[in-house]
């Protein structure tokens, strides 16, 4: 599942007491509009446009999913 519009994305990255020294975003989606929709909403993310399992295991190796 992608980013899609980037609301919930945003939300949780924008929460109070989420600015935390280490901690990096990702949104991931297939679709290029659903990337620029998600970074209109102003969280601070790499944004990554592909399908979300290809050629990641390694980089989100060990990240929570929820």
């Amino acid at each position: 599942m992608g980013c899609g519009g980037g609301y919930v994305f945003a939300s949780i990255a924008l929460m109070p007491g989420q600015d935390v020294t280490g901690v990096s975003y990702t949104a991931i989606d297939i679709n290029p509009h659903a990337l620029t929709v998600t970074n209109a909403h102003g969280a601070d993310a790499e944004l990554v446009c592909m399908a979300i399992a290809y050629r990641l295991e390694k980089k989100l190796a060990g990240i929570w999913w929820m």
